[in-house]
């Protein structure tokens, strides 16, 4: 039976919500590779880093206190494995101030979807990006709405990826 809806939609916009995954290395210009993401994809998209311990993340949240990394302050979560939930302020999102850290009302990523990605795909991606983390690499996820974003975040990350760029569907919840 032939689809009767908005072509145009059909071919511009997915019906699902879909992440890219990358695997990046903290020695790499990662500041880079995100300013680029960030520089293709719209201003309302959010870009989240998932780095595997603290250490790792005040190293790089010191390179993007440097002039010119202006960008990132809006457009950039950077969680990390071991932050402790009951003392982490940055939990409660003000775009969700229900406390769901499942969803947000965008039903984009959130702290909780990111942190805890074995649950919602496949083993062996899960077990490939566990992996990455403790070799002390970092997972760059990008939500994405339309091929061309796709095409964008495969191109950009090709250049930076030491792993394999993973496309996944999203998890879909119910309304809060």
């Amino acid at each position: 039976m032939p689809n009767t809806g908005n072509a145009k939609q059909t071919l511009d916009d997915y019906q699902k919500q879909r992440v890219v995954i990358g695997v990046l290395h903290p020695d790499r210009d990662l500041c880079g590779c995100i300013a680029r993401l960030a520089d293709k994809f719209p201003a309302t998209s959010k870009l989240s880093v998932l780095m595997p311990s603290d250490a790792t993340a005040k190293l790089f949240e010191g390179a993007l206190a440097k002039p010119g990394a202006n960008w990132a302050r809006n457009r950039l979560r950077i969680l990390t494995l071991d932050e402790d939930d009951e003392d982490d302020e940055d939990d409660i999102d003000p775009d969700n101030p229900s406390g769901n850290n499942d969803i947000d009302e965008s039903g984009g990523l959130t702290r909780d979807l990111i942190c805890g990605f074995e649950t919602w795909l496949d083993d062996s991606s899960s077990q490939q990006l566990k992996q990455s983390l403790e070799n002390g690499e970092l997972l760059l996820f990008a939500q994405i709405n339309n091929a061309v974003q796709e095409s964008q975040a495969y191109t950009v990350l090709s250049k930076y990826n030491v792993g394999r760029i993973q496309l996944h569907d999203m998890p879909r919840f119910a309304g809060p």
